[in-house]
């Protein structure tokens, strides 16, 4: 089988003939490299194409080239070998086989090849091609395969492949052989990254063997294909010549070729076929010049760019076939558009003569030929027609971004022309706006009959109607903007085409004389003309009541007019104008029937139906007025619909007031001492700060909106010049009831003298409930608060660091004041403080004092509403610390229930007074507590000072306790004597340091026995050991104590010279120790210690064991 070198299976062993020594080959497209030398390997797949194997050399048969990839190894390199063949001469066999088979294939497709020179339409995606260079046909072919066909330039897509294959070693049992190749020729696929390039269709021919597979198609089927599409372009072609001359009726998306010459290909950069054209799609229709706006990709490029659009007329343009799956059928529909196309223009240009003359009431969306000034056209939309002026707004139409964009403006209709290019049918719209157009002047013939007919109807005009103007200069028409019968003018707009809804500041004011309604609005003039002559004739006899009513009111005097209702100033109150040519009209904004005068805003020169922001503020006092005289002011009638019912009305409010007035008189001097307990929503007087009390220029008048318990103020809210309208804070003694504007003045006198009574009562309470709980003062609970009977030095006072929003100035003065001027609030006798903590006696308190916030308490959910919130307790600005309970009394100002306050304070205080006696008992005994545990309060025995255990020494005995006054210092067990009397369960806590006494006895009995036991061991202790070192060695005047923890151990050749390293403990504190108290000590002059272990003798056998286990080793 020497000579059967065809048709190797996949991973038959095989030999390599004339191999190079190297790694890899590298092939270059349709060739192999010389190799030389002979090299064992195995057949990874064969190319019948190229006639070429990939192989990879097998491991074990040569140690340099084991492991190598060959691709493209010719076959006949290649010589099968059957080392690895149970039957060698079967396998022989087999080969010889598939190579006949392959020669016999080899024959068919190069007979079959034969058939296919100049085939090369038709060809499926998919298909194996081998492409030309178009520059020389000597040049080798490419392998290639197709991916699509572009039937517009005659071209292919087509993605080469070369023999540049990447190969991945296969392991064992990773499946069958055919497996391993699948996956392999799809990783080829997939890793080919030589990107696809378009070609001519020419320059391409079918093969058959690109598959890799014994399948191949047929090259009949290939050149029947071929026929096919040949037929087809010739029918294209023939329905494209036929088409050449229809230019009209293109729709988008339809594919055209459009002829250029040299200039169009340089400014598109763009290079026509031989026939001078370029293909492209429509993508817009302009009817107004028939231009297309068509999309022309640029050469190169598999996608169309928009920077290839242009508008082209339609002689230049004419549609294409090739896309097309029936392309008679689609020249005979565009057929019959075209005529239809043609047919429109014809019938658009024969209406746009026949309505030459039709410029009037032109529908909305008519497209119309603007003509300017200099005569040039333009195209417009109409947006709306004017009948009043006969001008139309028209909407500037732009091809390339339609229309509705700005710029839109106002021409009569002169200068424009109706056009019917994009009509579906002009004629029919022809008739359209001949209609339109004589309905227009019909109505206009109308509007001159009715404006005849009401001309003197001048009065009553309502707002936007149209009006003309008669002047000796001019005659225009305007839009009414308000009518002002007051002074028998109208406010104007300056033409009748600006909207009343988008009126600027640009008006005119006439008067009614010079004015005549235009009906050119209305639907049916007639009928308008009617009606306001009518209207006429009422505001006629309106105006003349008016009048009168005007002459009867002039003298003023009228109380509570109305708010918002026309006045005018009258007598003294003329000088009130902020000028001498001001008509001294304005309107009502309050009424004062305390004082019976009014505030009143005058007229600024504005138009009165715009805001009174409209003029400068800086003005704004000199047209608000205040505390008008009633007689100072006359109610004006004038643009008012029913004067007379208006007097009689003012009239009635008038004597009502009065009555009031009376009434309220009476009932304020009742109850203008009642300022306790009044409820919320009672209007009151109250007084500025700058104000001296009770002087009635300086009151205000405001709401009660709620009582603050904590700050005893109240919280009113007011709505005056000076404020403008916000919510301040004033004590009760600042303000009074005011009853003037109450429907019942008596009543509400009535209710605020009961509020009062009934709160100078409860305080009455309070006292005395405060009298009979003036000695409760132990005990108290945090936040309450208290009044000092007894002054406190000055020493015990402190000021809290800086809070938020508290300037540095504003402490240092705080702090001199405190220094020079008096004592810090919470010292003096008669200061308000608040419990803030208990001192450490329960005798003392630490206070806190000073202003209290202005926001409102928010209080946690635990705590008492009766008491001060401790989130304020925390921003008050001073504390008093060591504040003694004689120097306090209770306050229950703060209580919802007093009663139950009380009860609870007495409480306290005799639990408190039993908790004190069983302390002084406990003193007296003076029982002596070991092991107690840290954090216990204690009392010292010899001072009488309180104190908080931190630690405990078993071996003095003895305790090391802080207290705030005097820091850290070491009693003796027999001087300390346990803080019980803020304890509420006396008895069971005595219990329990019983207990706890008990047990330290047992573990001392249990540590002195250890202590016995262990003071011959003085080395092979562990680090970490508590130990006491001799008396001798420890450091004088350094307050050390003798017990300590060894840190190192440095071991020497004798025992005698070996040291510990020992941090001792501070006689400040017990447990303390700092890097100045380590020391270096022998190790003989130190022993074990146990006074702080838990279990001693077991603790004391571990280290023995552990001793012990160190001497045995060597």
């Amino acid at each position: 089988a020497g000579s059967a070198c065809l048709g190797l299976r996949h991973g038959d062993l095989v030999e390599l003939v004339e191999i190079e020594d190297h790694h890899q080959t590298d092939i270059h497209d349709g060739g192999v490299n010389p190799m030389t030398g002979t090299v064992l390997a195995s057949v990874v797949s064969f190319d019948p194409w190229f006639g070429c194997y990939h192989v990879e050399a097998s491991p074990g048969y040569d140690t340099f080239t084991g492991g190598a990839k060959f691709l493209g190894v010719p076959a006949s390199n290649v010589k099968p070998v059957f080392w690895n063949c149970s039957e060698p001469q079967a396998a022989a066999c087999a080969c010889l086989g598939l190579h006949a088979e392959i020669l016999a294939q080899l024959k068919l497709v190069e007979e079959a090849t034969t058939q296919l020179n100049g085939i090369y339409l038709g060809l499926r995606p998919l298909q194996w091609v081998e492409v030309s260079d178009e520059a020389s046909t000597a040049a080798k072919l490419k392998r290639c395969q197709v991916v699509k066909f572009d039937a517009i330039a005659g071209r292919y897509l087509v993605k080469p492949l070369t023999l540049a294959y990447s190969m991945l070693r296969e392991e064992e049992g990773d499946g069958d052989s055919s497996a391993r190749l699948k996956r392999w020729r799809r990783l080829v696929d997939d890793t080919n990254s030589i990107p696809a390039r378009w070609v001519l269709a020419e320059q391409v021919r079918p093969v058959l063997w690109g598959d890799c597979s014994n399948d191949f198609p047929e090259a009949t089927s290939l050149v029947v294909a071929h026929q096919l599409a040949e037929c087809r372009l010739a029918l294209v072609a023939a329905v494209e010549e036929a088409a050449a001359n229809t230019q009209l009726g293109l729709e988008k998306d339809m594919l055209v070729a459009v002829a250029i010459d040299g200039l169009d290909s340089c400014l598109w950069g763009l290079m026509p076929n031989n026939a001078g054209n370029v293909f492209g799609r429509i993508v817009d229709i302009d009817p107004w010049s028939c231009e297309y706006k068509v999309r022309v990709p640029a050469e190169k490029e598999a996608k169309p760019t928009t920077q290839a659009e242009r508008w082209i007329p339609h002689n230049r343009v004419r549609p294409i076939f090739r896309e097309s799956q029936d392309p008679q059928g689609d020249w005979a529909t565009l057929q019959v558009k075209a005529c239809r196309a043609a047919k429109r223009r014809e019938n658009a240009e024969a209406a746009r003569a026949s309505v030459a003359g039709a410029l009037l009431g032109l529908p909305k969306g008519q497209w119309v030929l603007e003509t300017d000034s200099s005569g040039n056209s333009k195209g417009c939309v109409v947006v709306e027609y004017s009948r009043v002026t006969g001008s139309y707004l028209l909407d500037p139409w732009d091809r390339d971004r339609g229309h509705g964009l700005k710029g839109r403006r106002q021409r009569s209709s002169g200068k424009v022309q109706p056009v019917f290019w994009a009509s579906e049918d002009p004629l029919a719209d022809v008739e359209t706006c001949l209609r339109l157009h004589a309905e227009e002047l019909n109505h206009g013939a109308e509007a001159l009959k009715a404006e005849e007919d009401a001309r003197f109807a001048n009065l009553g005009l309502p707002v936007g109607v149209a009006v003309r103007v008669f002047d000796e200069n001019e005659d225009v028409t305007c839009r009414v903007l308000q009518y002002m019968p007051e002074v028998g003018e109208y406010r104007l707009t300056i033409t009748a085409d600006v909207a009343i809804e988008s009126y600027s500041d640009h008006e005119q004011r006439r008067p009614c004389t010079q004015l005549r309604r235009c009906f050119l609005d209305e639907d049916r003039p007639l009928e308008a003309a009617v009606q306001t002559i009518k209207a006429h004739a009422v505001e006629d006899a309106r105006i003349r009541e008016a009048l009168e009513m005007n002459a009867a009111c002039a003298a003023g005097g009228l109380l509570d007019l109305k708010e918002g209702i026309r006045v005018m100033l009258v007598g003294d109150g003329l000088n009130r104008r902020p000028s001498e040519v001001h008509s001294g009209r304005g309107i009502v904004l309050r009424y004062w029937p305390d004082k019976r005068t009014y505030d009143v805003m005058l007229d600024t020169g504005a138009p009165s139906s715009l805001s009174r922001k409209s003029f400068c503020s800086s003005e704004h006092h000199l047209y608000h007025i205040t505390s008008v005289a009633a007689r100072h002011l006359a109610p004006l009638f004038s643009e008012v619909p029913k004067p007379k019912a208006l007097r009689q009305e003012l009239e009635t409010r008038h004597v009502g007031a009065a009555t009031c007035f009376s009434k309220a008189v009476l009932a304020n001097s009742a109850c203008r001492n009642a300022n306790l307990g009044l409820p919320a929503g009672m209007r009151v007087y109250f007084q500025e700060t700058s104000g001296a009390i009770n002087a009635r220029g300086t009151e205000q008048i405001g709401t009660i909106q709620s009582f603050d318990k904590f700050h005893q103020r109240y919280r009113l809210f007011c709505n005056t010049v000076s404020n403008g309208g916000c919510c301040i804070d004033v004590v009760p003694s600042a303000l009074r009831p005011y009853v003037f504007e109450a429907d019942d003045p008596a009543a509400e006198s009535a209710l605020a003298v009961a509020a009062h009574e009934t709160e100078l009562a409860r305080l009455w309470q309070l006292e005395e409930l405060e009298a009979k709980i003036s000695k409760c003062n132990l005990n108290l609970p945090t936040g309450l608060p208290v009044r000092i009977v007894q002054a406190i030095p000055r020493s015990h006072a402190t000021s809290l660091p800086k809070r938020p929003g508290v300037s540095r100035a504003q402490q240092l003065t705080a702090w001199l004041s405190s220094l020079v001027v008096a004592k810090p609030p919470g010292c003096s006798v008669g200061d308000i403080a608040y419990i803030a903590d208990h001192d450490q006696s329960n005798s003392c308190y630490i206070l806190a004092a000073g202003q209290l916030p202005q926001a409102l308490p928010v209080w946690a959910d635990d705590e008492d509403r009766s008491m001060l919130p401790r989130n304020w307790l925390r921003n008050l600005d001073h504390q008093v610390q060591s504040a003694d309970a004689s120097s306090l009394r209770p306050l229950l100002t703060f209580a919802e229930d007093p009663h139950a306050m009380a009860a609870r304070l007495r409480q306290g205080h005799e639990a408190a007074l039993r908790r004190a006696a069983d302390q002084c008992r406990l003193l007296e005994q003076r029982p002596i507590f070991l092991g107690m545990p840290r954090g216990t309060g204690v009392s010292i025995v010899s001072s009488g000072r309180t104190a908080t255990i931190r630690a405990y020494d078993a071996s003095v005995p003895g305790y090391s306790v802080y207290s705030q006054q005097h820091g850290f210092f070491f009693v003796a067990v027999d001087q300390v004597v346990p803080d019980l009397s803020r304890d509420d369960n006396f008895e069971s806590r005595t219990h329990e340091l019983e207990c706890l006494h008990e047990a330290e006895v047992r573990r001392l009995a249990e540590v002195r026995q250890a202590n016995e036991l262990s003071a011959s061991w003085h080395f092979h202790l562990p680090i970490g050991t508590i130990v006491e070192v001799d008396a001798q060695y420890v450091p004088c005047g350094e307050g050390l104590l003798q017990l300590g923890t060894i840190l190192g151990i440095h071991t020497e050749q004798h025992p005698n010279e070996s040291t510990y390293t020992v941090a001792l403990r501070s006689g400040c504190a017990s447990g303390s120790c700092s890097n100045a108290s380590c020391r270096t000590f022998p190790q003989q002059h130190v022993k074990p210690s146990f006074w702080e272990a838990q279990s001693p003798l077991q603790s004391a056998r571990e280290l023995q064991s552990r001793i012990e286990h160190f001497q045995k080793e060597p």
